[in-house]
């Protein structure tokens, strides 16, 4: 497939060339032959990893989720420059990439987590609780015994609003009073909601951007994330998910790792310790 490298001029060529190898079943298959059928984890300690480790890594994640649509695909890295790296270079490939922050347990008492880092974390655990109807991507982390919510608790303390569903307006305002957000004229902060008119903008604690609700009556008409800055709109979403208060870190990240969930690491040990510490055995979908 990739025979004719020299053919390749330029940045687009080479992106085509391995999008068309990422769509080759015989090379994913090949490329992910390490993957055993006692327990679905791969260890890329002997590749190059300034050329081939996001291209590899990328064809894991495209293998296995084509297998296990609704399962998601950890690599433990604790190297933030090599992450950040590896976020850019896997857009190009189509990878839906996150990295998951750690929270630093070893602070003091009195330090406060940075809100913006927390909000990320918080959002990006609540998607891999809800990935029971699609997969999260590849999330980057560096701990699997980092302290968070657990997945029950940062499911089900949100309150879900769709376009199209019935929400009365003034008992929507009058939760978030009750979970102690301010009222201002224009949202600037996490904690504060706006009310003008049938137009709702809430800021809540785990959103990585504010919400714009329009209401027709007590009908959900559209909702939109904006710009904190301009308070103009970004996208439309068709729907959101308003957390009213922080969860408490009741459980570490290794509690949202499903059994067909695919584990990348760097590290044979680190592969090992963490096998141990939580007696998990995987089944490779490989083998099916």
């Amino acid at each position: 497939m990739l025979n004719n490298y020299s053919r390749l001029k330029t940045s687009e060529d080479i992106h085509t060339a391995l999008d068309q190898a990422l769509h080759n079943s015989e090379f994913l298959v090949a490329i992910t032959a390490k993957t055993t059928a006692e327990q679905a984890s791969l260890c890329l300690a002997d590749i190059d990893r300034h050329s081939g480790l996001s291209f590899l890594i990328a064809s894991a994640v495209k293998h296995h989720q084509q297998h296990n649509p609704k399962a998601t695909v950890w690599f433990l890295s604790d190297k933030p420059r090599l992450n950040q790296t590896l976020i850019a270079e896997l857009s190009f490939l189509k990878i839906n990439a996150s990295t998951l922050l750690g929270k630093n347990i070893d602070a003091a008492a009195t330090e406060l987590d940075d809100p913006e880092a927390n909000a990320d974390r918080l959002h990006i655990l609540s998607k891999i609780a809800s990935s029971t109807s699609h997969n999260s991507g590849l999330i980057i982390t560096s701990h699997f015994d980092s302290p968070c919510p657990s997945p029950d608790d940062i499911s089900q303390k949100g309150s879900s609003l769709s376009v199209g569903s019935e929400h009365d307006p003034e008992l929507l305002t009058a939760t978030l009073v009750n979970a102690g957000f301010e009222k201002v004229d224009h949202i600037h902060n996490r904690g504060q909601y706006a009310l003008r008119g049938g137009i709702l903008d809430v800021f809540t604690w785990q959103s990585p951007l504010p919400v714009r609700i329009e209401f027709f009556d007590t009908e959900i008409d559209s909702i939109r994330e904006f710009d904190l800055n301009t308070q103009t709109s970004i996208r439309k979403v068709s729907q959101t998910n308003l957390h009213l208060t922080e969860p408490s870190d009741t459980a570490t990240v290794a509690n949202y790792i499903k059994e067909t969930d695919l584990i990348i690491t760097l590290n044979h040990q680190e592969k090992q310790n963490f096998l141990a510490k939580q007696r998990i055995t995987y089944r490779s979908p490989l083998t099916r």
